[in-house]
């Protein structure tokens, strides 16, 4: 009686035991990648008993579908699916971590990433070249501790269905059809990148920390920024149209050494801190009242600054500086009739600074030393 006790153990261990081995089994394909759709049917054949693998690579258009795939669950590599056919990810719809990153690359035929949504963790995502994709249904996302960059997917015209809870990097450029923000939602990131849109409307959906908008010639505001109360960080980088950066959030921080703002090739009244001081007294002090001379202007030895107007007697220093940005004259000024002598400059162009007594900008003026 007791052999037969004995047996049935074994006979309960051999059914549930290795059951439960087989659920758990990692396998390691080392160098191995997928070219042809029939090599990759036989996968659950070559490897019958893997829930994990160390890497998936899957090249070629001769690929077109990926259910055979469908028993893996974890990734502890990349995953790297590169110019096929598939018009889908299904089987990959029991995929929940991937270790190192994820990559989507010129898969013209991809249509959706819904058979993603079992996805919690990856290092690093990247979505490039993926000509029909129209959203991002299926991103949701727990963690990207690396960076997660959506770039070059032609038909893709929102961002539904990216949801993500934390993130270190985004960026997102070069998406013909995508025109705004507007339908993702990220609870965090820390670095967020935005090249090439006409409108960062939806920007309110990221929380970030730090924010670079860049190279369009279409973006001409960025008011949607005052909502980003987590941001120490700003970079403005090649935005032709961009003439009014006077915000709120940047005004408030001008001064602050703990606020980051970098500017670079945009248009006037964008390209400068002292432009952006400008506009944000502009927004409090009816600074078009002022009126001023300045003569003769080009000069060889002496310029006159003749202040008519000035209601709020808020002018009281002027600035020259030359097109290196070097300042090369600063001096108080009278509100009336004042003479700087310019005769040491080389001859060349000159800017002139109207300032009140904290060196706030209130008016510029430009000036040809002959």
């Amino acid at each position: 009686m007791k052999n037969i006790v004995n047996n049935f153990k074994i006979v309960l261990f051999c059914i549930f035991g290795y059951h439960g081995m087989v659920a758990q089994q990692h396998c390691v394909l080392a160098d191995k990648y997928w070219l042809r759709q029939s090599e990759l049917d036989s996968f659950n054949i070559i490897y019958p008993v893997c829930t994990s693998i160390d890497r998936l690579r899957i090249y070629n258009n001769d690929v077109f579908r990926l259910d055979s795939l469908y028993r893996i669950k974890e990734v502890t590599g990349e995953v790297i699916i590169d110019n096929t056919n598939i018009p889908s990810l299904n089987g990959l719809h029991n995929l929940q971590k991937v270790g190192k990153a994820l990559y989507l690359l010129g898969n013209d035929s991809l249509r959706t990433l819904e058979k993603l949504k079992t996805l919690n963790t990856t290092h690093e995502l990247t979505i490039s070249n993926n000509d029909l994709i129209s959203d991002l249904d299926g991103l949701e996302i727990d963690s990207i501790k690396g960076r997660c960059s959506i770039n070059n997917n032609d038909e893709l015209k929102d961002l539904s269905g990216f949801k993500i809870k934390y993130c270190n990097n985004i960026d997102i450029h070069s998406n013909k059809k995508l025109t705004t923000l507007n339908g993702a939602s990220v609870e965090y990131v820390l670095q967020l990148g935005i090249h090439n849109l006409p409108s960062i409307q939806g920007i309110e959906n990221f929380n970030a920390s730090k924010v670079a908008i860049g190279f369009s010639e279409t973006l001409q505001s960025i008011s949607e920024i005052n909502s980003l109360k987590s941001m120490y960080s700003l970079n403005l980088n090649k935005l032709d149209n961009l003439s009014f950066c006077s915000e709120e959030i940047i005004c408030k921080n001008l001064n602050n050494p703990n606020f980051y703002l970098t500017l670079n090739q945009n248009a006037h009244g964008c390209n400068t801190k002292e432009e952006i001081r400008a506009g944000c007294i502009n927004s409090t002090v009816d600074v078009n009242s002022i009126q001023y001379l300045v003569y003769p202007n080009p000069t060889y030895h002496h310029l006159n600054i003749e202040i008519i107007n000035d209601n709020t007697n808020r002018i009281t220093n002027v600035d020259i500086i030359d097109m290196l940005g070097k300042k090369v004259i600063s001096e108080y000024i009278l509100h009336s009739k004042n003479e700087l002598n310019l005769s040491d400059l080389p001859a060349g162009i000159y800017l002139g600074l109207l300032k009140d007594n904290e060196r706030n900008l209130l008016k510029t003026f430009r000036i040809i030393k002959l």
